[in-house]
């Protein structure tokens, strides 16, 4: 019943019991994942600190009563792919900015190099240990006991909430105010010798965790920064750095002087503050005080600090500094390190404005030596931060779509996700093979494990791929499957704005789909929650550039037509949130307002155009659209986004004659000309025939 290539996925059903496979079928001569095979054998999971929670359905699509917690640990991978968990990619990230401060000895005092002395316990001893009272031991005692204990469980791979560990947890919290600094730091250390447990919520545990984290916030004003740095460094190695309130604390203190804090000390504290994500501080004061050491630091501790930045989403305000740190690296681009080259990519790409153009675009051109020794999971991340800010290298996309589909079996989903972004942004025809390539490996029945782990990838994928008018059904399918959305969006609610615009795009473009669709509950709080409200806005001063060209736009063909009602802003795509204007003309050239023919239509509809008037007028829009629509580089400067371009074939599509405005292009035009200018645009589309304005607007379709 099943192909070959399954084995390897009916081999997991002894660790992964929820698996229930039912038939699966080929399509375009590879294997894919049917509906029936995620209806069947879907595994639902969320995380919670280090655990998967994994609810069964049975083949009868029924949710099983009891739900399995199955022990994770903190690393693990998967054999086809080689995917890694959220947590294994933040720990080679992590490891790689961590290494510098144990190479380098210009940080003997804030880093804890050395784990407590194992000593030798004979299985009489630690029998001993365990069964030992503890009422009237000494706190040193208590401690040794507790390291002593840590290497066993170290060993036997216990947890530490673990029976036989209780009464040495007890000890500890009572005695938590007797021991010394040393013997906390050496406490905190060896908790990493355990490994995760099934089960956190003991009141030993508890109690002594809480404890412990209590006693470290005591005092912490008092400390150096160079203890309080240690201290971070302890619970950093014990893996429980996110969970403590001491390190929000610590990381509080030295965020609010960072002046005081010295060069070595401030990439230490950005390394922290890259683990903790969100800590209550002024990032700003931290970015004046690092453009002092922007020429001493290294382009690697470049990267400690760009991860800093980068994962509290906070930008780079100061231009000088961006600018610093992107000579650096060009200067020093075959030294860097791609996790470093890859941060500094990711805050260049929250931080650019157009002042950054020529600089990254200098940046994007030296790269293209690199794209030997790069990895494929970096040289997507350049590829994505290029098509995040619309500026394309030709020659460097062509050689990092060359090596992904070189190497495409050891790309993540998130990777597939992210080529797909780049190379639908930069408009390479649906015919590129890369876009086979994708889809190939989203159907392939090896990555079921990986996809059900990051079920957005395959949804933003689809989202991507439709924007080159390519709807491979098959996974639609799956993505569309109420089960599939249950399990990406926290049991179905508030799934993302791709679902609204794949669902839309599948009326417009895939009249013969005949799969899983959004309901027109779901739709239409999708909608309500995308669509921005009509314009024109009142005050042109205080609206976005494109909202004001919006509203001139309306007004000088109001006049033209001789009529404000002759010109109707409205949302005629309810997937892309900006509103278009929209002109009626009839046989006789004169216009029919189209405010009280649209008006009909719900907000998570589809803005036909009525029948009624469909054959016997001309429905002309302006899309306008930003600077962010365009291609900003070279030879393709005036080139549209795939995003854009796949409106503008929409809109065709369903009755509409399109004509793109930009609110660069629109504000470069003299104001005396613009009446003039908007005049023969309307007369041009009025009296093109059907056959030039499909040309016409193909001219801008790939």
């Amino acid at each position: 019943m099943f192909p070959t290539s399954m084995k390897t996925i009916l081999n997991m059903r002894s660790s992964l019991p929820a698996l229930l496979l039912s038939s699966i079928s080929c399509h375009a001569k590879h294997q894919c994942l049917t509906m029936s095979m995620l209806r069947n054998g879907f595994i639902r999971h969320t995380y919670r600190y280090r655990f998967f929670h994994y609810a069964g359905i049975s083949g009868n699509s029924r949710l099983v009563n009891n739900i399995q917690q199955i022990h994770v640990r903190c690393t693990h991978s998967l054999d086809h792919s080689k995917a890694r968990s959220k947590e294994e990619e933040n720990l080679t990230e992590n490891y790689f900015a961590y290494k510098f401060f144990k190479s380098l000895d210009r940080y003997p005092d804030s880093i804890a190099r050395k784990y407590p002395s194992q000593s030798v316990y004979s299985a009489d001893d630690v029998y001993k240990l365990f069964h030992t009272n503890w009422s009237s031991a000494e706190p040193k005692d208590i401690a040794a006991a507790f390291i002593a204990l840590s290497y066993h469980a170290k060993k036997h791979k216990d947890g530490i909430t673990d029976e036989k560990y209780k009464s040495i947890l007890i000890a500890c919290t009572e005695n938590i105010n007797r021991f010394s600094e040393e013997e906390i730091n050496n406490i905190i250390l060896c908790l990493g010798h355990f490994c995760p447990s099934k089960n956190t919520c003991t009141a030993e545990y508890m109690n002594f965790f809480k404890a412990l984290d209590m006693h470290c916030v005591k005092d912490l004003k008092t400390k150096s920064i160079a203890k309080l740095l240690y201290l971070c460094d302890v619970w950093y190695k014990a893996r429980f750095l996110h969970r403590v309130h001491c390190i929000k604390q610590i990381l509080t203190i030295l965020g609010d002087k960072p002046r005081k804090l010295s060069y070595e000390h401030l990439i230490q504290f950005m390394f922290y503050l890259n683990l903790a994500r969100k800590p209550p501080i002024n990032m700003y004061e931290i970015e004046y005080h690092c453009e002092k050491f922007i020429d001493q630091a290294t382009v690697n501790e470049l990267g400690v600090i760009a991860m800093g930045f980068f994962k509290t989403s906070t930008p780079i305000r100061n231009r000088t500094v961006l600018h610093k740190i992107i000579n650096k690296l060009m200067q020093n681009l075959s030294d860097t390190h791609e996790i470093a080259l890859s941060a500094i990519l990711k805050l260049t790409r929250l931080s650019m404005n157009l002042s950054e153009t020529s600089l990254i675009q200098l940046l994007l051109r030296k790269l293209i030596s690199e794209v030997p020794r790069l990895s494929v999971t970096c040289l997507v991340h350049v590829a994505h931060t290029s098509a995040s800010i619309q500026l394309q290298d030709e020659e460097l996309m062509v050689e990092i779509i060359k090596k992904v589909m070189e190497n495409i079996k050891e790309c993540r989903v998130k990777d597939l996700e992210r080529v797909a972004f780049a190379a639908c942004t930069f408009n390479y025809p649906a015919t590129h093979p890369l876009y086979q390539y994708i889809i190939a490996e989203f159907s392939d029945p090896k990555r079921l494990e990986e996809i059900q782990r990051y079920p957005k990838s395959l949804s933003y994928s689809l989202l991507f791929l439709s924007q080159v008018n390519l709807y491979p059904k098959h996974l639609i399918n799956i993505m569309m499957d109420p089960k599939f959305i249950e399990n990406s969006y926290e049991n179905g609610k508030s799934i993302g704005r791709e679902y609204l615009s794949l669902d839309c795009s599948i009326e417009i473009e895939v009249p013969d789909y005949t799969g899983p669709r959004l309901d027109s509950k779901k739709r239409k709080s999708l909608a309500k929650i995308w669509t921005k409200p009509s314009l024109p806005l009142t005050d042109k001063m205080k609206v976005p550039i494109m909202n004001q060209t919006l509203a001139e736009v309306m007004d000088h063909c109001a006049e033209i037509l001789e009529s404000m009602s002759a010109v109707h802003s409205t949302v005629l795509l309810p997937h892309y949130n900006n509103p278009d204007l929209v002109i009626c003309l009839d046989h006789e050239k004169e216009p029919i307002s189209p405010g009280p023919l649209l008006s009909q239509y719900s907000c998570e509809s589809i803005k036909y155009p009525p029948e009624t008037f469909k054959i016997s007028a001309r429905w002309i829009v302006f899309v306008i659209v930003a600077y962010s629509a365009m291609i900003k580089t070279g030879e393709v400067r005036n080139k549209r986004t795939g995003l854009t371009i796949m409106k503008m074939r929409q809109l065709q599509k369903i009755g509409y004659t399109p004509f793109l405005i930009s609110s660069s292009e629109w504000m470069s035009i003299g104001k005396n000309t613009k009446h003039e200018y908007l005049r023969n645009i309307i007369n041009n589309l009025y009296y093109a025939s059907s056959r030039n304005v499909d040309k016409n607007v193909q001219e801008m379709i790939p």
